[in-house]
């Protein structure tokens, strides 16, 4: 019998999964997402596709690998029931297979690690997910949700998989008639989102006009508060980065909308680096809270995921420049001290920082689709 594991705007995951005549299934390898058929649906279907491409993808991606419209009115399962997604069904539904593996959510596993392999988890985990940006990349794919909550670490190896693609972008398809689909609503304050995805989305959702002095203030002012990446730094430090965004924004005041457009998605390369950098921070932050002002090893990891969020998409880092900075850390810092001070720290407020990171998880939530 299937169990459903989770439940979210997303749809409902079963294990095992379910088949296309809502019966349970009985092959232990596969879960199945159970959605509406919608145009997130169909996109991450088509995206898996590209990924299941990919050599070696399982050891850095879930993908949907099947799909099939799901009886839904004829299923006796007791566990379709429990799916709070399946509301109408005169709707049509999706199962949507995936590999399934045995994991865990980030803060689960930090309180089953001990300290240091703690820190060495959020070492390797960072250089195994720039490789996973790097595979995307190359097939022409934008994530486009990266957070923790879209990441997940197998059990036996801590090693990260990158879930649910239903908004990634997949480049070669991305033109004028279905942009919409994807930059469907304007939400500054999803900080994983840099600020060239907030322009675009506003052009899109919010004004027909071009940008106005008033629209570029609006777009920094809350993009900047609402970022809890920065919430670490210094109320100067949120007012700099601020004045960064206005003035890379500014020049794009009274240009025509499709110009400006076209100049901020040829900074896409930057995007899932962007929130992956974003991220990162903000672990480290709520991590090592008393210790980001000395400790070598946060202070060299902080500058390349301050680089990486720069307001001004030309001074980012691309993810092989990323790559090779982060390596040239170990280089530059050997004291191996440091880390243990690190471990150390982490031990004394581990539970208080856990729940700490589990509510940033549930705070950054975005609608799948327009209301």
């Amino acid at each position: 019998m299937s169990k459903l594991l989770s439940q979210g705007g997303f749809g409902c995951v079963f294990y095992p999964g379910i088949n296309c005549d809502g019966s349970s299934s009985n092959d232990p390898s596969i879960a199945t997402k159970v959605q509406k058929r919608d145009f997130n649906s169909q996109n991450e279907s088509e995206i898996g596709d590209i990924i299941s491409k990919i050599t070696g993808y399982d050891m850095f991606f879930i993908p949907v690998i099947d799909e099939c419209s799901v009886n839904i009115r004829q299923s006796n399962n007791q566990s379709l029931q429990k799916c709070e997604v399946i509301e109408d069904l005169e709707n049509e539904y999706v199962a949507m297979d995936m590999p399934f593996i045995k994991q865990i959510e980030f803060p689960e596993m930090l309180k089953t690690l001990s300290s240091k392999n703690m820190i060495l988890t959020i070492v390797e985990s960072y250089r195994y997910l720039l490789m996973a940006l790097d595979k995307l990349a190359n097939a022409k794919i934008i994530h486009f949700d990266l957070k923790l909550e879209n990441i997940m670490f197998k059990k036996e190896t801590t090693n990260p998989r990158i879930i649910d693609f239903g908004i990634s972008i997949p480049l070669d398809k991305l033109n004028d008639d279905n942009m919409n689909n994807y930059f469907y609503i304007y939400a500054p304050d999803y900080y994983v989102w840099c600020p060239q995805i907030c322009v675009i989305a506003f052009l899109l959702n919010e004004t027909d006009k071009d940008l106005t002095s008033d629209d570029v203030e609006e777009i920094a002012e809350l993009h900047t508060e609402g970022n809890r990446a920065l919430d670490a730094f210094s109320s100067e430090f949120k007012d700099n980065f601020k004045e960064l965004l206005l003035m890379e924004l500014r020049e794009y005041v009274g240009v025509k909308r499709e110009k400006v457009i076209k100049t901020m998605m040829d900074s896409h390369e930057t995007w899932d680096n962007y929130s992956l950098s974003v991220m990162f921070l903000r672990i480290i932050t709520l991590l090592f809270p008393n210790d980001d002002h000395k400790n070598k090893f946060v202070i060299l990891f902080s500058q390349i995921l301050l680089m990486n969020i720069h307001p001004n998409p030309n001074r980012r880092l691309s993810i092989k420049e990323t790559q090779n900075k982060f390596n040239d850390i170990f280089m530059m810092d050997g004291d191996v001290s440091g880390y243990l001070n690190l471990a150390k720290t982490f031990e004394l407020s581990k539970i208080n920082t856990t729940k700490r990171i589990q509510e940033d998880i549930n705070h950054l939530v975005l609608p799948k689709t327009k209301s």
